[in-house]
């Protein structure tokens, strides 16, 4: 986390979220982290894939209840609920530990936290329409405070079509306040070593084009307000707006409260998704087995941190 913390000092923009790491690490490291670095962590990051440690392991309840405490949102990766079949014969297997069902059963027990399922359940409809599911039934319910980033809804797609009816499904519902834009960068398609002709800059900016192109065709009558939400209003809510805590008065140890209050400001503050995983690696290489360790510097060959 500090590694991480001065990558993110080198620019203000980022806004990092503070690595977690359960059965490896301490959530006593967590709170000794927010009080030697206040307001400078606007979340918790869990990846429990990598870790091997079940999204809804109790290990989970002293870093929720913390995030409780202090207001803090709390990303999940998240992935498969099942089996997802590709066009060139390749299969995504279903998560074993960060299914978005798994990370509902925690968040149900500390519902006032904000709960994002990173990269909206994975891929392919089956998954898409299993996060919209869990953030609905939480919202009917009233038993948890779900949202969901959409890195990797329709990346490969410009007409954007399971991103349209995610966004016809929850603005029924008038739910759209939970849906943020994410990348998962510099990983992928964004990564400088993605193998791809196309330099990570214009991926970006077509992806934003195609999602804004997609969004002005199919709900023109709102389309501007739909934009902002996903782009940055629900971001600049969630992280970056003054919140009380369930016992009064206003927790000030993680929430940022001093960013710019430009849409580019909050929009390059949704790279804490992006650091966090970048810090996750980092960490975890210390603390796993040599056998989870080389299995990480696999995938770690994807990351370019300069990317």
């Amino acid at each position: 986390n500090k590694e991480l913390l001065e990558f993110c000092n080198k620019n203000e923009k980022y806004a990092p979220l503070a690595v977690c790491q359960p059965e490896y690490g301490s959530v006593e490291e967590i709170k000794r982290l927010f009080k030697d670095y206040p307001n400078r962590f606007v979340g918790l990051k869990f990846h429990p894939e990598e870790l091997n440690v079940t999204a809804q392991s109790y290990t989970y309840e002293a870093y929720l209840e913390f995030a409780e405490k202090e207001n803090l949102p709390c990303l999940f990766h998240c992935s498969n609920t099942w089996d997802v079949s590709y066009p060139d014969g390749g299969v995504g297997r279903h998560s074993y530990c960060s299914r978005p069902e798994q990370i509902y059963e925690n968040a149900k027990k500390y519902k006032n936290v904000p709960v994002i399922l990173a990269h909206y359940g994975g891929d392919g409809e089956a998954n898409y329409n299993k996060v919209t599911e869990c953030i609905l039934q939480s919202i009917e319910k009233k038993d948890a405070n779900l949202f969901a980033d959409i890195s990797w809804v329709d990346c490969d797609r410009p007409e954007k079509p399971n991103l349209k009816r995610i966004i016809a499904q929850l603005k029924e519902k008038n739910a759209l306040d939970r849906l943020l834009f994410g990348t998962d960068a510099p990983i992928a398609r964004f990564g400088s070593k993605s193998g791809l002709a196309t330099p990570p800059v214009e991926v970006y900016t077509n992806t934003i084009e195609d999602i804004k192109k997609m969004i002005r065709k199919e709900f023109p009558s709102d389309a501007e307000e739909i934009i902002d939400k996903i782009f940055y209003k629900n971001a600049e809510e969630l992280f970056f707006k003054p919140k009380s805590n369930p016992s009064g008065g206003n927790s000030s140890t993680g929430n940022v409260t001093t960013k710019s209050k430009s849409k580019l400001g909050y929009v390059i503050a949704g790279v804490a998704i992006i650091a966090s995983s970048i810090g996750l690696y980092l960490y975890s290489k210390k603390q796993k087995s040599n056998e989870a360790i080389k299995s990480m510097e696999n995938q770690s060959k994807q990351i370019d941190i300069k990317a």
